[in-house]
């Protein structure tokens, strides 16, 4: 049974990147796509999503209001936040809102190591973010 996953970035770059990486390393994959956070909240709503990559700058519905809301109605889709900016306050309210994962960098690794962490039920952050959380005297 193939893993039904969800990429919903507000910009083409960003959805190339992501779906290269799991074009090219999963053959287990099935991946549906939107262009806005209404698009991307119907597709979770109607299909057995596995994943969500959110985009936090969807248009329309942004992506911590869709993980709020995937976890208030009980949707077991699990919900991978993408935001290009580094912002721990962001992070710690999407993780708050039911995120398991959360990725500022885009590398094939990165992407990578956190699907397969939120495939398996755990958290991932992606390392810089993880790195600022834990040892930053800033937070």
């Amino acid at each position: 049974m193939k893993n039904k996953i969800l990429v919903a970035c507000s910009t083409d770059a960003t959805n190339i990147i992501i779906q290269n990486v799991l074009l090219n390393d999963a053959i287990n994959i099935k991946m549906l796509k939107a262009t806005c956070g209404w698009e991307a909240l119907n597709l979770i709503a109607a299909q057995q999503l596995e994943v969500a990559f959110l985009d936090c700058s969807l248009k329309k519905i942004d992506a911590l209001t869709i993980t709020k809301l995937v976890k208030q109605l009980g949707y077991c889709t699990k919900i991978i936040i993408v935001n290009s900016n580094k912002n721990l306050r962001t992070m710690r309210k999407a993780m708050e809102y039911g995120a398991l994962g959360y990725l500022s960098i885009l590398q094939k690794q990165e992407i990578e190591d956190c699907l397969s962490s939120v495939l398996n039920g755990e958290f991932f952050v992606d390392t810089e973010l993880y790195y600022d959380h834990y040892f930053s005297k800033n937070v």
